[in-house]
């Protein structure tokens, strides 16, 4: 499991948040319907050794498809390539140059054409210039769609800090509520510079009892803070100078008079920073969120002379997400130093559990890439195709090779992209498949047309063993359905604290019980119960994504209570049990009724008796025996290895 900022993700099953906040954290991308994995973060690049020194180089950009979807997109509210210089202040509500230190840059556009807005910075300078929107219902009775009012908003922009760079520039966008022609705040969501090199969010409101109490812009006196959380990515750091990095940041107001507001941040795709239980405003609702800003104000003053770029900017009623290119994207790097050879991996999962491709190794000299088969090999749920699927959203990830011959460590996953649908599908499908949009509570990967759902980490070891559990699944009496031997040996797939655990050991004493978990921490856990309780024959098994690793033919029972659904890789996972299953062996699935509207679980949390049995037909050696719908809300599906086979 991974922080956002210092608050812990600990993924339930039954809804903990209210349907809006989950709404605000996996909101469909505009750009295909699509949705961001939640990933984290960015000190997963760093678990490599320590030898291997880290890489110079990175993705600048990936080329986009001309025109993106979003500019027509019709939950669009405002968006800017700066392709054409234009009249920059009949755009925008208000447009600041600051005697020319913010200006349209021709040629230095986001994929190396078109426009951009260029920001130079004087040593010692602070303000720099700025671009403002108006949009909804306001005082000013200017901007765009005037007469909506908007309390979920979503703003994405790219940035690009030159090579080189140094020092934190305090301001980069805001999105807020201009409440009166006196330009005082009912609410105000900072994105801005927080601890060293990365960004932060940091909310704040000017309401007090329902009431607006500021009386002018940033009336810092009269303003309450709602609590600061930092980003993680570096990307002021000098590693991240010279490449396109994509900033999103999205605000959902709350309920009148209710603690529900949500203010995240996405840092390339991977959400970095979020905040729940806001009350931006309580229950005053004289105006909503109408202005979006970009900002250049370091308040300390520049360090040295420098300059950043801003493009494609969106603001939208829905979450906006990467560029859109198509199936066989090309990709530019940064020059780096000391490049004599590179490498780079795609993939569709922002924690790389999951590499899709990986390129031939490329020469120094070489700055561009295509993804594709030509280029490179595709590699695990892609294995044996010659482009990326359409409709899914991906990241790159580079490594090079020094002059010395020394391999680098290879970057975070960084520069997300979206592919398009393309008119046709390749005629061989990968056995998992990635689709946007998708249930907000599941991975975005897709087996035999089910969605692979989150799964839960050890943090949530206390919920699993929560005592209203025995009421609402009754485990004692689905095990005892079982009907096991004393002399049986069980595996306990996905054994999470042990809930199961110490209840099957009961019944096989003169038998086993494969604990079986991939999370060490769950492990852990179970071995310090076995020596309280002083049980002898639980023996922990660490498995992988892809196998349990138990002994072959040597298991009488492999049980799984609500963890298949999880499995990443149900079809390896399965292939590996019925392996390990002695002939005669039964394959048990105890899963929540899909079927039953009324059982309160997330939806991708249950399975249907026909999808399970679906997906155990492609294993010729497994014969479905029965299913038992004796508990509340799952049932309980048996196969039996055969004897044969």
């Amino acid at each position: 499991m991974c922080l956002l900022g210092e608050r812990k993700v600990v993924h339930m099953k039954y809804p903990r948040q209210p349907a809006e906040v989950r709404w605000l954290i996996f909101a469909p991308l505009i750009a295909l319907g699509a949705v961001t994995v939640v990933g984290c973060v960015w000190a997963q690049a760093r678990q490599v050794s320590e030898a291997s020194p880290p890489a110079t180089i990175r993705v600048d950009f990936v080329s986009p498809l001309t025109p993106q979807p979003t500019a027509q997109h019709p939950a669009t509210v405002f968006y800017d390539n700066f392709d054409q210089p234009g009249d920059l202040r009949a755009r925008y509500f208000e447009y600041s140059d600051a005697n020319g230190s913010f200006v349209w840059s021709a040629n230095e556009g986001y994929g190396g054409r078109g426009g951009a807005m260029r920001c130079t910075f004087e040593k010692g300078q602070v303000s720099a210039g700025s671009l403002k929107v108006l949009f909804g219902r306001n005082p000013f009775g200017r901007g765009v769609r005037q007469n909506e009012t908007f309390r979920e908003i979503y703003w994405r922009v790219y940035v690009k800090h030159e090579v080189g760079w140094q020092g934190n520039p305090a301001k980069l966008a805001r999105a807020t509520c201009l409440a009166g022609r006196d330009w005082s705040q009912g609410f105000i969501a900072h994105v801005w510079g927080g601890k060293g090199d990365v960004l932060c969010i940091d909310p704040a409101t000017g309401i007090r009892d329902s009431r607006k109490v500021t009386t002018k812009y940033n009336d810092f006196d009269n303003l309450r803070w709602l609590g600061l959380q930092n980003a993680q990515t570096p990307i002021f750091g000098t590693a991240e100078s010279g490449r396109w990095v994509c900033v999103e940041s999205g605000v959902y107001l709350n309920s009148p008079g209710q603690k529900d507001g949500a203010f995240a941040l996405w840092i390339d795709g991977k959400l970095e920073a979020i905040r729940y239980n806001l009350d931006w405003h309580g229950a005053w609702n004289d105006y909503a969120i109408n202005a979006v800003f970009l900002e250049n104000y370091w308040n300390q003053g520049a360090v040295k002379k420098q300059s950043r770029w801003f493009d494609e900017f969106a603001i939208s009623t829905q979450r906006v997400g990467p560029i859109v290119t198509d199936t066989t994207p090309t990709f530019t790097r940064t020059t780096g130093t000391d490049v004599a050879a590179w490498e780079a991996q795609v993939t569709a999962d922002a924690s790389g559990a999951d590499v899709l491709w990986t390129s031939k190794t490329m020469d120094g000299a070489t700055k561009t890439l295509t993804v594709d088969a030509e280029h490179g090999t595709f590699t695990g749920s892609y294995s044996g195709l010659r482009a990326l699927t359409g409709g899914a959203m991906y990241w790159l990830r580079l490594r090079q090779r020094l002059s010395s011959g020394i391999w680098s460590q290879w970057t975070a996953w960084h520069s997300p992209f979206l592919t398009t649908q393309p008119p046709s599908q390749p005629t061989t499908q990968p056995r998992y498949v990635y689709r946007y949009p998708h249930d907000p509570n599941g991975t975005g990967k897709f087996y035999m047309g089910r969605e692979i759902a989150q799964v839960m980490g050890h943090q949530a070891a206390d919920w699993l063993d929560r005592p209203e559990r025995d009421v609402e699944e009754q485990p004692n009496k689905m095990i005892a359905a079982l009907q096991l031997k004393p002399t049986d040996v069980v595996a306990d797939i996905g054994a999470g604290s042990g809930f199961i655990t110490f209840r099957l050991a009961a019944l096989v004493p003169k038998g086993k019980v494969y604990a079986v978990d991939i999370q060490p921490e769950m492990l852990d856990i179970i071995r310090q119960r076995m020596k309280d309780k002083k049980i002898e024959n639980v023996e922990p098994v660490l498995g992988t994504i892809t196998d349990p690793n138990l002994p072959p033919n040597s298991v009488d029972l492999i049980l799984m209570v609500d963890v298949y659904h999880e499995f990443s890789h149900p079809y390896e996972m399965t292939q590996a049990m019925v392996r390990a299953l002695k002939p005669g062996g039964r394959l048990v699935f105890v899963e929540y009724r899909l079927e039953d509207p009324r059982v309160p679980i997330k939806l991708v949390h249950k399975m249907s008796e026909k999808q399970v049995r679906r997906e155990m037909s492609v294993f010729p050696s497994l014969q479905w025996i029965e299913t038992l719908d004796i508990l509340p809300r799952q049932h309980i599906i048996i196969f039996r290895k055969k004897e044969q086979g």
